[in-house]
């Protein structure tokens, strides 16, 4: 598996996981997009992050009340709409990284050639579990 090359030495970290499980991300209210899957490396690059490796991975949720609560204490994240969808092994690695807000926070470390838009669906047309 081959990730980018702008990622950090040492990035995605060797405890990751392989990919597995239903996640949960906030995007656009017309439905995932790609740019809903930007890294936040890629939208702040000159922006000094704790954790350089983690701002490279995508942020999921396993849970779908921890996006909510993302969602209701950030305004900028307020008109945004929750999606879901199902990660398999050849679409990355994961690992867990609670947050502040949020204990089911999962960093994603995509690999090339994987386009996460096409793998999640707005969350009301997603089936529980």
């Amino acid at each position: 598996m081959r990730f980018p090359d702008w990622y950090p030495e040492s990035c995605p970290p060797d405890d990751a996981l392989p990919a597995r499980g239903k996640v949960y991300r906030l995007v656009c209210a017309e439905g995932p997009q790609a740019d809903d899957f930007v890294p936040l490396w890629q939208c702040r690059p000159n922006h000094k992050y704790p954790d350089m490796c983690k701002a490279c991975g995508l942020s999921v949720h396993r849970s779908r009340e921890d996006a909510e609560r993302l969602r209701s204490v950030y305004p900028t994240m307020r008109d945004k709409t929750i999606a879901c969808g199902t990660l398999t092994p050849e679409m990355g690695v994961t690992k867990h990284t609670p947050s502040r807000i949020s204990d089911s926070h999962t960093s994603w470390w995509v690999p090339c050639g994987t386009n996460p838009q096409m793998l999640f669906g707005l969350d009301e047309n997603c089936s529980e579990e």
